[in-house]
């Protein structure tokens, strides 16, 4: 029996269907969108150390342009960009995420200032907003105790991608930064801002980390239907309407 508690969360997720593709739809985008932001920077500076076997790391992400992991690099966002364009759920989350994905393909088509200084800044201002004002929305007059661990962590993400903006920009602005070159200031922020979008998106995704539990709730004779805490109700199963009907039918012959 397996004794690792994220390898089991994880097969469970893996082998599980669900009777609702729509939401099945939504949560896969939002993983997607979370794993690529988080390991992007991660694959970069180790690919870039086996292929040409130079330790150390560049001055910025976008530095990674003209090396040899270029068609990563590139590919990674476009994939970024798809993900957040075709990503739908309320209006103001399509529009909002529609803009941020234009704004990441134009980062990976124009690696030249100023356009694409100005796209990666409209990129992060509007992740840092969906996180701490569109993640953090809920339809409860409650919210459970995951719900609001997960506001928590959307606006700790938000308000971290803006604090590595600003920093940035005061970075762009100082006198003389020779003294900081050497620690790679840009690339650090950069992935920092990277890092918490990825992982604001991984969390809303739901799929494993601080995920609604599940309720039983009693749909038939011995019979349990699991559903998440998110106010959604429960769907019966095509067997349980049949039964349902059978039983409506029975009872209203005795009626007559």
């Amino acid at each position: 029996m397996l004794r690792v508690p994220l390898l089991q969360k994880f097969i469970q997720w893996i082998t599980e269907t669900s009777e609702e593709p729509l939401d099945r739809s939504y949560l896969f985008f939002r993983t997607g969108i979370g794993i690529v932001g988080v390991a992007l920077p991660i694959v970069l500076i180790f690919g870039r150390m086996l292929l040409e076997r130079q330790f150390g790391i560049l001055d910025s992400m976008s530095a990674y342009y003209t090396s040899v992991m270029r068609d990563v690099f590139v590919g990674s966002l476009w994939a970024i960009g798809i993900f957040l364009i075709c990503y739908r759920y309320q209006h103001l989350d399509d529009l909002a995420s529609t803009i941020a994905g234009a704004a990441v393909i134009f980062v990976a088509l124009f690696p030249n200032p100023p356009v694409h200084q100005l796209s990666a800044a409209c990129f992060f201002i509007i992740l840092a907003l969906m996180a701490i004002f569109l993640f953090r929305r809920t339809d409860q007059e409650k919210p459970e105790l995951r719900k609001q661990l997960r506001d928590i962590v959307y606006l700790g993400c938000g308000s971290f991608i803006s604090l590595c903006l600003v920093l940035i920009v005061v970075l762009h602005y100082l006198p003389d930064t020779s003294w900081l070159q050497p620690h790679h200031p840009l690339f650090w922020l950069e992935v920092l801002a990277l890092e918490a979008f990825g992982f604001a998106w991984f969390v809303k995704a739901g799929t494993f980390i601080l995920k609604d539990k599940e309720k039983d709730v009693v749909t038939g004779k011995n019979e349990t239907t699991p559903t998440v805490e998110q106010g959604v109700p429960a769907t019966d199963t095509p067997q349980q309407q049949e039964r349902s009907a059978t039983s409506e039918g029975i009872t209203s012959s005795k009626g007559k």
